[in-house]
């Protein structure tokens, strides 16, 4: 199970639009907290533009498209990717592909190599999210907001400028290597925090390789107090825009 946060009535929302008018990301902290390039062994990643303190907003966002496992026959993603608006068909197709298996399609590639569990038995993919990497000792965890269909994602500990945000995919080793294509090169994986405790998340939805088999793919990490982290954050973004006048 995919954690459900409580509904938080004080936080505002963006203006209704249509669905492939109204913005992914709220409040906006791309540009203003996180950027996004490359790295030098993991392709693109999510950077800090200035020092984060710890339990600090770094994205809340809607998924580009959730798919329910409903156990059809016949596969709905495909026809769901090219329903999108053209510039999110863009971004879902522009996301990491990694092949597990020989048939699949680049539809469920990009899925199973990007795809967040938004439920008991749904995946989300996302524009701005899917560009965090893993990392064993991760500085960052997220949370799914069931109230606003949001994922939100925190930094765990002080984040320097310039410092990549990683999150913990919730997979051992091997299973990073088989089904995403890549070993993990954290300090840990590396031998330089041999002395701390594994940190391969065992919270309920959190990614495991038999999922994987079964075509179940999903990320999660502990619960989060989703209405306070967000009611913060608004506060010291309006703060920061003020500044910035």
């Amino acid at each position: 199970m995919v954690h459900t946060c409580p509904p938080v009535s004080e936080i505002p929302t963006p203006t209704s639009k249509p669905d492939d008018e109204a913005p992914l990301r709220y409040p906006e902290t791309l540009g203003k907290v996180i950027e996004i390039r490359s790295t030098p062994t993991s392709g693109l990643g999510i950077f800090a533009l200035h020092s984060v303190p710890p339990n600090t907003l770094l994205l809340s966002e809607t998924p580009l498209l959730i798919l329910l496992d409903s156990g059809t026959r016949i596969d709905p993603l495909p026809g769901m990717v090219k329903s999108l608006s053209p510039a999110r068909k863009k971004a879902y197709l522009s996301l990491y592909s990694y092949r597990y298996k020989p048939h699949e399609s680049i539809y469920r590639s990009i899925l199973y190599s990007n795809g967040f569990g938004v439920g008991k038995t749904a995946t989300g993919v996302f524009e701005t999210a899917s560009r965090f990497n893993h990392s064993c000792v991760p500085n960052a965890r997220f949370g799914w907001d069931e109230e606003r269909g949001r994922m939100v994602y925190v930094s765990k500990r002080k984040i320097e400028r310039g410092e990549e945000i990683t999150v913990n995919y919730g997979m051992s080793k091997t299973g990073l290597k088989r089904y995403y294509g890549f070993e993990c090169g954290c300090e840990r994986c590396r031998g330089e925090d041999a002395g701390a405790d594994a940190e391969v998340e065992s919270a309920s939805g959190s990614q495991s390789e038999s999922e994987h088999e079964n075509e179940d793919e999903e990320k999660a990490e502990p619960e989060l107090d989703i209405g306070v982290v967000l009611s913060d954050a608004l506060a010291a973004l309006e703060v920061n825009d003020r500044k910035d006048d």
